[in-house]
């Protein structure tokens, strides 16, 4: 899989070298940094801009083009180990997605799962995240519906962001185990389907100012995890 960017590539160099199959520039680097890959047996090739453009699809490579080993899905089974999980259900923009998995790794939620997609772009969201999503674990897995139930069982709280919901604050004032937290969103569009909005044991939202009635997806994500995040330190200082 050919991955692009500067700041791919010096994350990748910094956390994954083991990943890092081949590179090839556009442009030169430090001597230093040339010979401590190529002393890694990594192959390094210098390809002309038509070339690097072609293999980046008409993206912005920068000049630094990767080809990495594919990230690996989890299976559902094993998410359900972690204490906190992202719920995508039908975002399919990568842009939205790599933002997603950067906040997620950045704000410490442990996985992030997709629903009612078939597939995403790979190397357009390691892109957008930064190289983030090499470092959350993730799956696919269709049935949102049937998710929902098998969070339940084992033993999460589901939170949906909906319109209209309620602040997170009032949901932890009146649920106090905070010890696993599965936190559902929607497409911009689409929001979360009415059905699984039943599924739920808390509707939450932002509040906003201004007369203004929406967020991006991936603000109101991120705004939501601080927020979840905060809460659990709250409730460990509270409990020492």
């Amino acid at each position: 899989m050919i991955v692009y960017g500067k700041q791919v590539f010096l994350y990748i160099i910094q956390k994954h070298l083991e990943k890092l199959q081949r590179l090839l520039l556009c442009k030169n680097i430090e001597q230093s940094l040339y010979y401590k890959l190529k002393n890694r047996g990594i192959l390094i090739e210098h390809v002309d801009s038509k070339k690097a453009q072609a293999l980046a699809k008409g993206g912005n490579h920068q000049g630094f083009l990767m080809e990495i080993t594919m990230p690996q899905e989890l299976l559902l089974k094993d998410m359900m180990s972690f204490s906190s999980l992202l719920i995508l259900e039908g975002i399919s923009d990568t842009h939205n997605i790599g933002a997603l998995f950067r906040s997620a790794y950045c704000l410490g939620f442990a996985g992030i799962i997709l629903t009612q997609i078939s597939s995403f772009s790979y190397a357009g969201a390691i892109k957008t995240s930064s190289g983030a999503l090499l470092d959350v674990p993730f799956c696919i897995y269709q049935d949102s519906l049937s998710l929902s139930h098998e969070l339940k069982m084992a033993h999460f709280m589901l939170y949906g962001a909906m319109s209209g919901g309620i602040e997170l604050s009032s949901c932890f004032l009146e649920n106090k185990n905070l010890s696993k937290i599965a936190l559902f969103l929607g497409s911009e569009g689409e929001g979360l389907r009415k059905k699984l909005i039943k599924k739920m044991d808390y509707c939450v939202s932002v509040p906003l100012e201004n007369d203004f009635n929406s967020l991006n997806v991936g603000v109101a994500a991120a705004i939501l995890m601080d927020r979840i995040r905060n809460g659990r330190r709250k409730q460990t200082r509270n409990t020492r």
